[in-house]
């Protein structure tokens, strides 16, 4: 639970991160867009792992935009070497998503004690709870200040990352607290199936 905040930076670029299949409707080009209207883009590493069919088109708009030396691009990769990636990543970007859903790729990260920068007002900011920062659903001139805001604070980091591990011992989202309860109402289920 510590890890994070033991390699926190104070100095140093910050390393954000999403990760996903690039194709239209996850928000790779939402990134890249709110990305270029960060100020001080010097202050930060952008990684995009996946791959897809629109990863020439997310490759066109980094080059467009003049981010290519801020943004990397690895391609697919395995969950080795994304734990390998979690390990070195200071804030966690999840851009799009229906506000219904939650997200594993989120959680993982939760779990690693990263601090994400969130859609607000969803099943993500629910799941999240006090351990993100949030920006207006749509927004990329929000999501830059939030990431902009997050990068720049050492110490908001550090508790964002401490808050992780609060909300993953919840009730509501420890799937060690909830799997039992499911199960349970399962049998339950099933035993009256069969009695009927």
């Amino acid at each position: 639970e510590d890890s994070y905040r033991q390699r926190n930076k104070k100095s140093g670029k910050i390393q954000l991160l999403f990760s996903g299949r690039i194709v239209a409707g996850k928000g790779f080009d939402f990134i890249i867009t709110a990305f270029s209207k960060i100020k001080n883009k010097d202050n930060f590493h952008l990684v995009l792992t996946g791959s897809g069919p629109e990863e020439n088109l997310v490759r066109k708009l980094i080059k467009d935009l003049g981010l290519d030396s801020y943004v990397e691009l690895p391609g697919w990769i395995s969950r080795s070497e994304l734990y390998d990636v979690l390990k070195k990543t200071d804030i966690f970007i999840q851009p799009l998503w229906r506000p219904y859903l939650s997200s594993l790729a989120l959680s993982e990260a939760m779990a690693f004690g990263i601090p994400s920068v969130i859609p607000g007002g969803g099943a993500l900011a629910f799941v999240a709870g006090n351990s993100c920062l949030t920006f207006k659903p749509g927004s990329a001139d929000d999501l830059a200040v939030q990431l902009e805001k997050l990068g720049s604070d050492h110490d908001l980091r550090a508790e964002l990352s401490r808050q992780c591990y609060i909300r993953l011992n919840k009730e509501d989202v420890s799937y060690e607290k909830t799997m039992p309860k499911i199960s349970k109402i399962m049998r339950n289920l099933a035993l009256r199936s069969e009695r009927k």
